[in-house]
C-alpha cells in the first residue's frame, strides 16, 4: 500500500492544495458552484470564501505559522492609512482602464456611430446596466469578506512562500506571478477587468514586500472594493426613461 503514496512528506500535499485553491479559487469554486452547489441555494461567495479559507488553513500548516507579514502593531495605522490611498488610487485606474475599453468596443458598432445623439444616450443607458459585471456580490459585507480572504492567500501565504525561497530570481518570479495570477482571476469580468486590476496587484505585491505587511494590501483591496460596490450601486439606478448622458460602468 505504501508503493501508492505520491510522498510521505504531508507538507507537499498542503502546499499544491494551497496553490491549487490559491491561484485558481475563482474557478475552481465556480465549478463547485454551477456543478454541485448552486441547486441548494448555496450563493457563490460562501463556495468561493470556503475555498479560500481551505487554502489559507493548508497555507498555515505549510508555513508553520501565522500566513501572514505582519508589521509590529505601531506600524499598523500607517499600513492602513496607505492602503486606503493605494485602493482610491486603484479605483480611478481601474475605472479608467475600463471606460477606455468600452469606448473602443463602442467605436467598433457600426450602428453607433450613425445613431443620433438621442440614441446614442439611449443606448449607453440601456447597454451600462447590461455591461456591468457579472456575479456581483449581494452585499458591502461580502465584497469586504472576499477582499480580506484574497489578499491573505495573495498578499499572506502566497507571497511568504515566494519569499522562502533562497534563489533572488526565483523569489522575482514567484512574485510577478502572483500579482499576474491576481490579475486573470478576474478574467470572468472580462480582459478589461484584467487589465484595470493588474495595476492594482502589482503595486500592493511590492508593498507587501518592501513594507513587510500585508496590512496595506487588505486595507487597500478593502478601499477598493468599497468603491466598486458604491459604484456599481449608482450604475444599477440608471434607467433608459432618464434619457441623460450616462457614465459608463467600470
Amino acid at each position: 500500500m505504501s508503493a501508492l503514496i505520491l510522498t510521505h512528506d504531508l507538507h507537499w500535499y498542503l502546499l499544491t492544495t494551497t496553490v491549487v485553491l490559491g491561484v485558481g479559487g475563482s474557478t475552481v469554486a465556480t465549478r463547485l458552484h454551477q456543478r454541485w452547489l448552486a441547486v441548494h441555494g448555496v450563493s457563490f461567495t460562501v463556495v468561493y470564501g470556503v475555498t479560500l479559507i481551505v487554502a489559507i488553513v493548508c497555507g498555515t500548516l505549510t508555513l508553520y505559522g501565522v500566513p501572514l507579514l505582519l508589521p509590529p502593531v505601531v506600524q499598523w495605522p500607517v499600513d492602513i492609512a496607505l492602503g486606503m490611498v493605494v485602493g482610491w488610487g486603484a479605483f480611478v485606474a481601474d475605472r479608467a482602464i475600463n471606460r477606455r475599453c468600452q469606448r473602443r468596443e463602442l467605436g467598433r458598432r457600426p450602428s453607433q456611430a450613425a445613431a443620433s445623439g438621442g440614441e446614442q444616450r439611449v443606448w449607453r443607458a440601456m447597454a451600462a446596466p447590461a455591461n456591468a459585471p457579472a456575479g456581483e456580490p449581494a452585499s458591502r459585507r461580502d465584497l469586504l469578506v472576499i477582499a480580506v480572504l484574497e489578499e491573505v492567500v495573495f498578499r499572506g501565504v502566497l507571497v511568504r512562500f515566494a519569499l522562502s525561497m533562497d534563489a533572488t530570481p526565483l523569489i522575482g518570479a514567484l512574485l510577478v506571478a502572483i500579482a499576474g495570477v491576481f490579475a486573470l482571476e478576474h478574467l470572468h469580468f472580462g480582459w478589461s477587468h484584467v487589465a484595470g486590476k493588474l495595476p492594482f496587484s502589482a503595486v500592493v505585491t511590492i508593498g507587501a514586500v518592501v513594507l513587510g505587511s500585508s496590512v496595506m494590501p487588505i486595507a487597500a483591496h478593502v478601499m477598493l472594493n468599497l468603491l466598486v460596490f458604491r459604484h456599481l450601486r449608482e450604475t444599477s439606478r440608471l434607467t433608459v426613461h432618464r434619457m441623460a448622458r450616462v457614465r459608463a460602468p467600470f
